[in-house]
């Protein structure tokens, strides 16, 4: 995926580009996906502004390229070849798995070579850095399990309480029912 030919040609260097679910985006340091391309090049706004005019207004001020760019030339840009001038290699996690990505230079709010925005708490140059991250967020997400166990099986024998007094109350509902039904057939006699 072209993002980095697409922030080069369409984006100036205020606004961040990365890619999210396939989605190019574009944003800033607060808010990182003030608008959205897709692949094939429809723009979407996640900027609070009413409608479609207003929209355009906002990329005409901010980035006149992309608003005078065709959706063709958008599709072109993102379909093209991404080319960087550095190779850097970092390291990231998902569960337990560690990812080797590489970038143009490190840090926030750089972005990888697969247009993934860093994070300095989620990536780092240091490999054993990262495994240790990985590391404390498996145990603290085991600590989590844990207390949610322990959560659940109060709930459970509560749960289990309340069905045994329930059961008691049908009971002595059902008496109630069968003792009024006599009552009623009495006086009805």
């Amino acid at each position: 995926m072209g993002w980095k030919t697409f922030k080069d040609r369409f984006c100036n260097s205020d606004y961040i580009v990365s890619v999210e679910s396939s989605d190019i985006c574009i944003g800033s340091p607060v808010n990182p996906t003030l608008i959205r391309v897709t692949p094939d090049g429809e723009l979407r706004s996640a900027l609070r502004i009413r409608g479609k005019k207003a929209f355009l207004a906002f990329l005409e001020q901010n980035l006149p390229e992309l608003a005078a760019a065709s959706q063709k030339e958008i599709v072109a840009a993102i379909a093209a070849e991404d080319t960087f001038g550095s190779n850097i290699k970092v390291y990231t996690y998902t569960g337990s798995d560690i990812l080797e990505k590489s970038c143009e230079q490190t840090g926030w709010p750089n972005v990888t070579h697969d247009g993934e925005l860093m994070s300095e708490n989620t990536f780092s140059t240091d490999r054993s850095y990262i495994v240790e991250l990985a590391l404390r967020d498996a145990q603290s997400w085991a600590e989590h399990l844990v207390i949610e166990d322990r959560r659940l099986k109060e709930k459970l024998a509560k749960t289990h309480k309340d069905m045994n007094e329930n059961k008691v109350r049908r009971k002595e509902t059902a008496n109630a029912i069968g003792r009024l039904r006599l009552e009623r057939r009495g006086i009805q006699d």
